[in-house]
C-alpha cells in the first residue's frame, strides 16, 4: 500500500491564485475545505479563497471522513475542518480515512488507526486492503489473513493468496490450490480448483482440468467444467468460449447465443455486437441477429447509440439499425453522458445524441465527460469545457484530471494546484 504522498511530493512550488469573491460551495458543488499553497505551504480555504487553516504544512489533501491528511517535516499527520492536528504527523504512509478507520505505515510497516489516533493494531503488516463485507485482507510473512474493524486477527495468516469477501465466501489457494473460506477463517469449499473467482449472484467460475465451469455456494457444479473462458453472470447471463468461438449461456448452462462468433460484445445490454469472419452485427438474448453483419468495427449500445465504421469512416446507429449520425468521422468514442467524442482527421470534437456538434473537431486530443465536464488539450495544453462546449478555464496546463466532488486537480509546469468548475484557481505564489 502506497500513501498518496509519495506521488505528490514533487509538487513543492510556487502557485497562483485567483478567486471570484462571493461565490457559494452549494453553487459550485463543493462540500469541504479546499487544500490551498501559498508558495511551497499549504493550508486550507474556503471557496472564495478565504484561509481556514494556516498555510504551514509540506502537502494538505482533501478531506475524507471529516479528517485530511497533512505532511510536514517528511511526516504525515490528519487535521479536522477546525485546524486542529488530531493526529499529528508521525507516519511515513497513509490512506484516507473511511468510515472512521484509516491505514498508516511507518518505515513500510502497516496498521489501522481510528479518528483519535487510537492504533488498532500493531504497525506490522506488509499492507492491507480496504474493508469488504466487514473485513479487511492484510499481508503477513508473505501470507494473507484478515482484520475486523477492532483491528482484531479473525482470520489468521496462513494463506498464500486471498481475495476480498463476496457474498460471504473468500477465495483463498492453500498449498497450491484454491478454495473458498468463510468469515471464520474455515474451508466451506475444499482446496481442489486449479484456479476459482469471486461469487456473483450465488455463483462462482472454477476452474478444474483447464475447462471453467460455474459452481453454488454449497460447492455443487451447477455448469459443467466444459468452456475455455467464461465470464461472471450479468443479469442471469454469462459470456462463454468453446474452441475459438464465443457464445452466452443462462444459469442452466444453455446457449441462448449459439457458439458460432468469432467474438461477442459485452453483456449488460439489449443488443450485443458480435463479429463473423471480417464483419460486425448486433444480436438479441434470444440470439436473433437483428442487426446483419456489415460493419468493419462496431461497439456497445450507450445511451440508446452504437459507434460502428463502415467504409473507414464512424457514424452512430440506433437499436433498429438506422443511421443517426452520419458515417464521416475518422475517430469516434462511445456515448458518455450523452455526449461522445468525435475527430476528423487528427482533430476531435464533440456530439449530443442528436449529432450535433456541440464542439467542432478543434482539440489535438479529448476524454469523455465525467461528472459534467470533459478534459480537452490543445497544442500540448490542458484545460476543461462544459456541456455546452464552453472552456471554464484557459487550456495553459500541463496536466489535469477529472472533476471530483466540484474541484479538479491541475499542474501548470512545477506548479499544482485545485480548480472549480467556473475555472477558479486555488493557489499563489
Amino acid at each position: 500500500m502506497k500513501s498518496k504522498f509519495l506521488v505528490l511530493l514533487v509538487f513543492l512550488a510556487p502557485f497562483f491564485f485567483s478567486c471570484q469573491k462571493g461565490e457559494k460551495a452549494s453553487d459550485l458543488g463543493i462540500d469541504e475545505l479546499i487544500p490551498y499553497r501559498n508558495g511551497f505551504k499549504w493550508g486550507y480555504c474556503d471557496v472564495n479563497g478565504n484561509i481556514v487553516i494556516p498555510v504551514k504544512y509540506d502537502k494538505a489533501e482533501r478531506f475524507s471522513d471529516g479528517l485530511a491528511m497533512v505532511l510536514l517535516d517528511g511526516k504525515i499527520g490528519f487535521v479536522n475542518e477546525k485546524g486542529e492536528e488530531v493526529i499529528s504527523p508521525k507516519y511515513n504512509g497513509a490512506l484516507d480515512f473511511v468510515n472512521g478507520l484509516a491505514f498508516v505505515s511507518i518505515d513500510k510497516k502497516w496498521g489501522m488507526i481510528d479518528k483519535t489516533g487510537k492504533e488498532l493494531t500493531e504497525l506490522k503488516y506488509q499492507g492491507i486492503k480496504p474493508f469488504k463485507e466487514g473485513l479487511a485482507r492484510f499481508g503477513l510473512n508473505n501470507k494473507n489473513g484478515f482484520l475486523d474493524t477492532l483491528g482484531k486477527e479473525v482470520i489468521k495468516a496462513e494463506f498464500q493468496n486471498a481475495n476480498d469477501f463476496s457474498e460471504g465466501l473468500a477465495a483463498i489457494r492453500f498449498k497450491d490450490w484454491c478454495g473458498y473460506i468463510d468469515k471464520t477463517g474455515k474451508i466451506v469449499i475444499p482446496t481442489k480448483f486449479f484456479e476459482v473467482r469471486d461469487f456473483k449472484d450465488g455463483l462462482a467460475r472454477v476452474l478444474e482440468y483447464e475447462k471453467w465451469g460455474f459452481i453454488d455456494k454449497n460447492g455443487k457444479q451447477v455448469i459443467k467444467g466444459v468452456f475455455d473462458q467464461l465470464s461472471d453472470f450479468y443479469n442471469g447471463y454469462a459470456k462463454a468460449k468453446l474452441g475459438n468461438k464465443f457464445c452466452v449461456i443462462d444459469r442452466t448452462g444453455k446457449q441462448v447465443i449459439p457458439a458460432k462468433y468469432d467474438k461477442l460484445g459485452n453483456l449488460g445490454f439489449e443488443l450485443i455486437w458480435f463479429k463473423k469472419g471480417n464483419k460486425y452485427g448486433f444480436v438479441d438474448l434470444k440470439g436473433k441477429e437483428v442487426i446483419p453483419e456489415k460493419y468493419d468495427e462496431a461497439d456497445d449500445f450507450r445511451d440508446g447509440l452504437a459507434r460502428v465504421k463502415l467504409n473507414g469512416k464512424w457514424g452512430y446507429i440506433d437499436k433498429t439499425g438506422k443511421e443517426v449520425v452520419t458515417f464521416k468521422y475518422d475517430i469516434a468514442s462511445n456515448f458518455s453522458e450523452q455526449i461522445a467524442k468525435v475527430g476528423i482527421g487528427s482533430k476531435v470534437g464533440y456530439i449530443d445524441l442528436n449529432g450535433n456538434e456541440i464542439v467542432p473537431p478543434k482539440y489535438d486530443f479529448g476524454f469523455d465527460f465525467k461528472n459534467g465536464f470533459a478534459i480537452v488539450m490543445l497544442n500540448k495544453k490542458y484545460g476543461f469545457i462544459d456541456r455546452t462546449g464552453k472552456e471554464i478555464c484557459e487550456l495553459k496546463y500541463s496536466g489535469v484530471k477529472d472533476f471530483n466532488k466540484g474541484l479538479a486537480y491541475v499542474e501548470l509546469g512545477a506548479k499544482a494546484g485545485f480548480i472549480n468548475s467556473k475555472g477558479t484557481e486555488y493557489f499563489k505564489n
